[in-house]
């Protein structure tokens, strides 16, 4: 890219960058403030609209609870005022209750059919009435229902005085004696065949009702033969529809358990007068006796009890309620709330609940692993809040259980519908953005006319120069360390040139002490030997990496042949700090030590002497050497050491496992020329294996900074004992390596193994 270019980007730089960021910075603050403004308020909206719907299902349980109590307790009194009556203790007659200008407390909305549309067709009750059907119990009724204003009807009043707007139907099941029902439908709901289109006839619409309630049967004596079958295959038809409806009844009353005394609750089950979801309280009646007389029921709503319904339009139009099971941890739908008109004030906001039927439906099942969750709390007892999809929807569920037959309350409503006030505050900030970005963006058009203009202009008193420099550090590039630039001038392409000037010697003087340290790192690596020796009864191994170019570790192997003993020291020796210093002192042990081992002496003494040269050599410079020695005699089962302030050598045995450390007194070589030292020894039996290692091993760190340590530098000499020496030491050297991973290595590594054979040693390097 040219200067031009360059200054172009400069000034663009200088001038409208700041203006650009501050423009930038602005429009990002502001479209942070409304994202944020909006997550407020979306997590506001959740949070209250989650509580609130929590309170109404955690209010509904409390307020079911209470009504339960309420409705088993007055239809407990209801069964005592029959058993009085019964007994003859309690006199009532349904003229005694006769009042014409009295009001019904009875919701004329709840009695009504639904047909394929929708639509709910109110057909009234009669609250001064009951219906009676005659015929023992526990079988279909062989008679015909019968409306009447029986002895019981005020009994029965009484209690749906008290909560008429709660019950629907009461039921009582004599013994041997039929069935009551109150209040009284019209006797042609008992013939109502459910089809789609919801059309049905009456009870006896079949056989022709005349006006005085007697049939055509009754009036049949002047009717033909003909006639007569047509009127048989009608009643026919008649009877299985009050068979059908029959079953329906007996649903609504089933037994309560032998032997049982108490009021047991029954559904959600289907009204089948009314096709509405009802649950049914059913309590035994006992005679003085103790004896069973039959049963008496409450028909209560569903929604009577469950009244989330009436309150779901106000948070969301598409809110839906459910009331579920838990069933091997998923949510069986037992009902759900569907919108219905209320026949009678025409209510479109009415929501009742249907059941879900016989087959098996559960809710949620393929939204996610939340569900499980919430089955789980509910099967605690437990309420709560969940954000989860329904449908693929993102959702807001409140649940919570609600102490009946195992039911549970779910509130569920579309998170979309909640957050809609906090998208649209987030919409206007982003559009009052976009018009700030286009108003930005014309400004910064003139800007950049005007900077293109001016950066050609200043670039042409520039690039000459520039270009001289190029060409001169293109020759220092290519080796060329005389090349000058002479580029003249105070401002900083003047200093540049300078700097390039002073570049070439100190180029040279860079690239002659490389080539220094080539040479020193050669000739050290020379020094150390190529390969381990054979040695008879040894396997001999040993390798030394430097984390510089030079480094202060090394490894020797010194052959003996004194007075017809052919021995062979093996040494490690750690000199401290690294680089050349450290380097040149190693050399100068090593020369020490071979030229002392050409003598005769036990090792001691040729440590003694080696550390009388060094300690003139260190004097004064803080350096010193660690040292260990150690002494194998060809054939023999001897093995002899010195320890100079080195780490100790390890003896391992694999047959039993045990490792020993070769001890030994002993202070670093370089720091006392009048230091005496010490040769110990022990037997080494085949399989054996010495190991010596430097302190570069077990203080090598990881990238996290964590030291290697010996106790898993033993373990790698137990892990890696069955191979043979060479591959053992790079074994445990590819350990080091991948404990280090790309961290540094911080100081030089040696390791040393010798292993114990029974046969001549042969040269493991």
């Amino acid at each position: 890219m040219s200067i031009r270019w360059k200054l172009f980007i400069l000034l663009l730089l200088v001038t409208l960058a700041p203006i650009l960021l501050l423009r930038l910075n602005a429009q990002q603050s502001m479209r942070e403030v409304g994202d944020d403004l909006a997550e407020r308020t979306s997590s506001a909206l959740i949070e209250n609209v989650g509580d609130s719907l929590k309170r109404l299902v955690e209010d509904h349980a409390r307020l079911l609870k209470r009504e339960r109590q309420l409705l088993e307790t007055t239809l407990e009194l209801q069964s005592s005022r029959i058993s009085q009556f019964n007994a003859g203790r309690l006199f009532l007659h349904p003229s005694a209750e006769r009042d014409t200008d009295r009001t019904s407390v009875l919701d004329a909305g709840l009695y009504c059919n639904s047909t394929a549309t929708g639509e709910c067709v109110a057909f009234g009750v009669d609250d001064s009435k009951l219906v009676e059907f005659q015929g023992g119990w526990g079988r279909w009724w062989a008679g015909r229902p019968e409306k009447t204003d029986h002895p019981y009807v005020p009994i029965f009043r009484e209690s749906f005085n008290e909560y008429g707007e709660m019950l629907m139907w009461t039921l009582y099941a004599r013994t041997g004696k039929g069935l009551l029902l109150y209040p009284a439908p019209p006797l042609g709901v008992f013939n109502q065949e459910w089809r789609d289109d919801g059309v049905s006839g009456g009870l006896y619409g079949g056989m022709g009702m005349m006006q005085d309630g007697s049939s055509m049967m009754q009036h049949g004596m002047g009717m033909s033969r003909g006639m007569m079958r047509g009127m048989m295959r009608g009643m026919e038809g008649m009877h299985e529809d009050m068979r059908r409806m029959w079953r329906g009844i007996q649903n609504l009353l089933p037994p309560p358990g032998k032997g049982s005394t108490k009021t047991v609750w029954h559904g959600p089950m289907q009204d089948p007068m009314t096709g509405r979801a009802v649950f049914v309280i059913v309590r035994p009646l006992l005679s003085a006796a103790g004896e069973a007389e039959g049963r008496t029921a409450f028909v209560v709503p569903v929604n009577a009890l469950f009244h989330a319904g009436v309150h779901l339009p106000d948070i969301s139009k598409s809110m839906q309620a459910y009331m579920v099971n838990v069933e091997g941890g998923r949510l069986r739908i037992v009902a759900s709330t569907v919108r219905r008109q209320n026949p009678v004030h025409g209510d479109e906001a009415h929501m009742g609940w249907r059941l879900s039927g016989a087959e098996a439906i559960y809710l949620g099942e393929t939204d996610g692993e939340g569900v499980s969750e919430i089955a789980a709390d509910l099967t605690d007892e437990k309420s709560g809040i969940a954000v989860q999809p329904l449908g693929g929807r993102e959702s807001i569920w409140v649940y919570a259980p609600v102490g009946l037959s195992g039911l549970h309350l779910i509130l569920v409503a579309p998170e979309k519908d909640v957050v809609a006030k906090a998208e649209a505050l987030g919409d206007y900030v982003e559009n009052r953005i976009h018009g700030q970005v286009r108003t930005t963006g014309i400004i910064l058009i003139f800007a950049l006319a005007a900077i293109l203009a001016v950066s050609f202009l200043l670039s042409r008193s520039m690039t000459r120069r520039l270009k001289i420099l190029a060409r001169q550090a293109r020759r220092l590039s290519e080796g060329d360390f005389d090349a000058r630039s002479d580029v003249g001038g105070h401002d900083e392409i003047g200093e540049l040139g300078r700097v390039l000037d002073n570049t070439g010697p100190a180029l040279s003087e860079h690239v002659c002490i490389k080539e220094a340290l080539n040479v020193a790192m050669e000739v050290q690596q020379a020094l150390l030997p190529d390969g381990s020796p054979a040695f008879d009864g040894f396997e001999i191994a040993a390798r030394c990496d430097y984390s510089d170019e030079t480094g202060g570790d090394f490894y020797d192997f010194v052959p003996r042949s004194i007075s017809d003993e052919t021995t062979l020291l093996a040494v490690v020796g750690d000199v401290s700090g690294h680089g050349i210093p450290a380097a040149l002192l190693m050399s100068s042990a090593r020369a020490y030590l071979r030229s002392r081992a050409a003598q005769p002496g036990p090792p001691h003494a040729i440590v003694e002497h080696v550390n009388r040269q060094l300690s003139g050599d260190t004097f004064g410079t803080g350096q010193f050497v660690t040292l260990m020695l150690i002494e194998l005699n060809a054939g023999g089962r001897e093995l002899r050491w010195v320890r100079a302030g080195h780490e100790p050598a390890l003896l391992f045995d694999p047959a039993t496992g045990a490792m020993t450390e070769l001890m030994g007194p002993g202070v670093s070589l370089g720091v006392d020329d009048d230091l005496t030292y010490e040769t110990r020894g022990v037997d080494i039996a085949p399989g054996q294996i010495v190991v010596v290692g430097t302190d570069g091993i077990w203080e090598m760190r990881s990238p996290g900074g964590e030291m290697y340590g010996k106790e898993r530098f033993h373990e790698a000499v137990r892990r890696h004992a069955h191979l043979d020496v060479r591959q053992m030491v790079d074994a445990i050297f590819d350990d080091l390596y991948a404990y280090l991973g790309h961290a540094p290595q911080e100081d030089d590594i040696t390791l040393l193994i010798i292993k114990a054979t029974d046969e001549t040693g042969t040269n493991a390097g």
